[in-house]
């Protein structure tokens, strides 16, 4: 694996634990909120991180 690629995935590691640390733990895990604009952030993230270090590796297509 390439470093720019280990580079990738810690920056995607540090994105899911930022947006876990969001979470209200202290309150009752069943009922913690967390606005859907900031899941779809994180998510949205995340998929650009991984999209940047598989790019190399295979290609994505849209099937609707």
């Amino acid at each position: 694996m390439k470093q720019e690629e280990v580079h990738k995935l810690i920056q995607l590691r540090n994105i899911l634990i930022t947006g876990y640390n969001k979470l209200d733990r202290n309150a009752n895990p069943g009922s913690a909120v967390m606005l859907q604009k900031e899941v779809a952030a994180l998510i949205e993230r995340s998929m650009q991180c991984l999209d940047g270090v598989l790019s190399e590796h295979v290609n994505f297509e849209n099937k609707t």
